[in-house]
């Protein structure tokens, strides 16, 4: 398959109070040709979804 994504070393924190929580820790992935991908926030509003 073909490769049409690449993603690589993706990092999110979030402060919850004093407290620095790690939500995503070098992160990496590739979506390839044909491929379903979705990625969800919080509220509704955030969500999106991608069709490959």
């Amino acid at each position: 398959m073909t490769t049409i994504l690449e993603v690589r070393k993706v990092k999110k924190s979030y402060h919850m109070g004093k407290a620095l929580v790690s939500a995503l820790r070098g992160v990496n992935f590739d979506v390839e040709k044909r491929e379903f991908l979705s990625i969800f926030g919080l509220r509704a509003v955030e969500n999106r979804r991608y069709y490959i």
